[in-house]
Parts: C-alpha cells; structure tokens; sequence
C-alpha cells in the first residue's frame, strides 16, 4: 500500500527516477527533483507550499514576468527582486516610460536587447494584482557597469512598482544607489540608499576581462577620509559638508570623480618627486 494515497502512480515515478532509469538522477537533490517532476497537480501542491512558507528571491525580469504571468506564485507572501543591470538599460526605460531621456540608447543589438528589457519591466505593473498573498517586498536595483547614477529619472524607472506601494498590506522596501541628488524625495517612494561599488568586472568583444575603476558619490568623503579638519570641526560636520558641496558642485555641471581624481594624481606626483 502506498503512503502517497491516490498518487501511488506518481511514487512509481519518482522511485523510477530516483533509480536512474530516465536519466534524472542528480547528487544531493535527486528525491525533490524527482517529486517536482512526478505530476502538475504535485508540482503545483509543492510550489505553492514553498510560496507560502519561503522568501522567492528573484534576480532576472524575464523571469519575474513569467512567474507573475503564471499562478505558482500566487500565494506567495515574502518577495525579493534584484535587478543587477547594466546603466545603458536605464535609457530604454525612461524612453518607454516617458519618451525621452537624457542619455543615449547603446548601438545595434545592445539597444534591442535593452529595448525588450524595458518592455518587459515596465509592463509588471499590471501583473502585481496576481500577488493577492504578498506581505513584503523588497526591491534592489544594483547598476553592474561604471557609469555615473546620475540625472537618472528614478520615477519612471520605478514606475512598475506603483501598484504595490497603493497597498497598504505591502512591507515595500526600495533600495536604490546612492547619488549626489538622493536628498530630493521621490514621493510616493520610499528610498533606502547604498554605496556603490568601485571595481566593475568587464569583458570586452574578444571575451578578455578586467577590472575597472570608478569613484562614485560620496567621491571627496571616501577620498578624503584621511584628512583632517584643523578648524575644530567635528567629523560629523565635516562629513556633512564634504557632501553638500560635492552635491553642489555635480549639480552645477561639474563631475567630482574626474576631479578628485585628477587632483589625487598630482597630489601624489609631487609628494613621490619629493622624496626622490
């Protein structure tokens, strides 16, 4: 007698599996593969249950998408995205968004594939209403390229998102790179801000790869945390005024990490002369 009740044919399955006869078997996990694979109605019970009781953790759009367009995760409760995309994606997106954007799109496939990538995100906002369960959400855009976060149009990029932050029942949690206009609000959003890095792994045509650097804001406080104030000032203080005048200063056309660079390299020039 089968302890799987009226999936008795689906245990003979699984065992068959389990056994190698299909080919299936793989070290560690070969029993829940196998169960996963037995019948829709089991890997409908299964993924539900793990929708339930698991925070999905979800790191490609296309792939978001088609879980929103299905039913597996319509019990879900707990939801984690994290878009770790190139910066020339953004202008696709604020072109669907909005029109316009203020950067230029890639050239040739780059630009189809950054085009599709917008379609897709943008068109999430209507498929949220699927997640009847959801409790939490947290949203993660982590730029994968160099270039500067900068006069990036935040609202339209989190546009799709605007259904979730209508429900009230909804723990939504947006983080998003730091830049040096994050102290301007972006209502309705809510925006937790985090350091970028400053080494990008890149690969170029012929699949050579290095490592590239680039300083990003807050450029003269992570720069300059070597230097001490002589006036007295607090470090708190003079944090604070390190990066409101390096706000001013991007704001007025100028980039800071060109800059503080160029002058990092004279200052070390003359002090390694020196001491030759």
């Amino acid at each position: 007698m089968s302890s799987w009740g009226a999936h008795w044919r689906c245990e003979e399955e699984m065992l068959h599996r389990r056994e190698g006869d299909y080919g299936c078997e793989i070290d560690g996990y070969d029993t829940v593969y196998s169960l996963m694979r037995t019948c829709r109605k089991l890997l409908a019970e299964v993924c539900d249950h793990i929708a339930q009781n698991a925070n999905i953790v979800v790191t490609d759009v296309a792939t978001l998408d088609a879980l929103l367009r299905g039913s597996l995760l319509r019990n879900a409760k707990s939801l984690e995205i994290i878009q770790s995309i190139p910066l020339h994606f953004i202008p696709a997106i604020e072109i669907r968004g909005t029109g316009w954007s203020v950067h230029e799109l890639p050239k040739d496939q780059a630009r189809d594939v950054a085009m599709d990538h917008a379609k897709i995100w943008l068109g999430l906002g209507m498929k949220w209403q699927g997640l009847m369960s959801l409790s939490r959400c947290q949203l993660t855009i982590d730029p994968i390229s160099a270039e500067h976060w900068w006069e990036i149009n935040e609202a339209a990029l989190l546009s799709p998102i605007l259904p979730l932050v209508a429900r009230r029942e909804v723990d939504l949690t947006i983080n998003l790179p730091s830049h040096a206009a994050d102290d301007v609000s972006l209502p309705p959003f809510t925006i937790l801000r985090f350091l970028r890095r400053w080494y990008y792994g890149e690969v170029d045509s012929l699949g050579r790869t290095s490592v590239r650097f680039a300083r990003h804001f807050p450029v003269e406080v992570e720069t300059l945390d070597w230097v001490v104030p002589r006036d007295g000032t607090s470090e708190e203080d003079w944090i604070a005024q390190l990066m409101e005048r390096e706000r001013q200063m991007w704001r007025d056309g100028f980039d800071v990490a060109e800059i503080v660079g160029r002058d990092l390299d004279d200052f070390f020039g003359r002090y390694l002369v020196r001491l030759v």
